[in-house]
């Protein structure tokens, strides 16, 4: 299945891949696009994070929903794509929710490379804050929701990004922990539409995810060149 990706980048660097192991937290709108990118680059070892349950509310955006899977558990629903695609990938599911407590207790080590597609913001700055301080290879995903345009998403350091309210309030708590801000991001330059609740199409967390995915990927092939 690897044939037209060896062509691009040699059946060396495709050995790199699949003796990597990438952990994403997170496998909604961004998250599971990105996982998806992962797996079909060759990725050999995935750890997935999630407690939530398939909705109806996300067949407009998620990559893993549809209307036959409507409320079960997302990484089971995830893992089985996974096997579907790359019977080879290793696939550990966590059914359950990143807390600041567990950020806390849960051990990074192992992994090559980490991606933040989580929402909650004091635990998203949490997270950022040890894999920051563990030096750790990471990107971490910022605001999607409210926007249409995915040709404004990009990857930029958490510092140079503008409006956008998440990594605004990601910034403050980070500043007030004296963290580095020159984080890996993925964000849009696109104004968030006014809106009293959080809307989302399927664009432009698509793009985000596969963007995410790209990062990882080139930060893995990298090392040791």
């Amino acid at each position: 299945m690897w044939d037209r990706w060896t062509r691009m980048i040699g059946e060396e660097q495709l050995k790199k891949l699949q003796q990597s192991s990438v952990l994403v937290i997170g496998i909604g709108g961004v998250g599971g696009y990105a996982l998806e990118a992962l797996v079909r680059c060759g990725i050999g070892k995935v750890t997935i994070v999630d407690d939530d349950q398939i909705e109806l509310s996300n067949l407009n955006r998620q990559i893993i929903a549809n209307h036959l899977n409507i409320g079960e558990k997302k990484v089971i629903v995830a893992a089985k794509r996974i096997q579907d695609i790359a019977p080879q990938c290793q696939v550990i599911t966590i059914c359950d929710r990143f807390t600041l407590e567990s950020v806390g207790n849960f051990s990074f080590d192992s992994f090559d490379f980490i991606i933040d597609a989580i929402d909650d913001i004091p635990v998203k700055a949490e997270l950022m804050k040890r894999l920051t301080n563990m030096k750790k290879s990471f990107i971490a995903s910022m605001g999607t929701g409210n926007r249409y345009h995915p040709e404004l998403l990009e990857i930029t350091m958490l510092h140079k990004t503008s409006m956008d309210p998440l990594a605004k309030k990601i910034r403050s708590l980070l500043r007030k922990e004296h963290i580095d801000l020159k984080i890996p991001v993925v964000w849009s330059r696109e104004q968030p539409i006014a809106s009293k609740a959080l809307g989302s199409c399927c664009m432009v967390p698509m793009a985000a995810g596969s963007l995410l995915a790209s990062y990882a990927i080139q930060s893995i092939l990298k090392k040791n060149d």
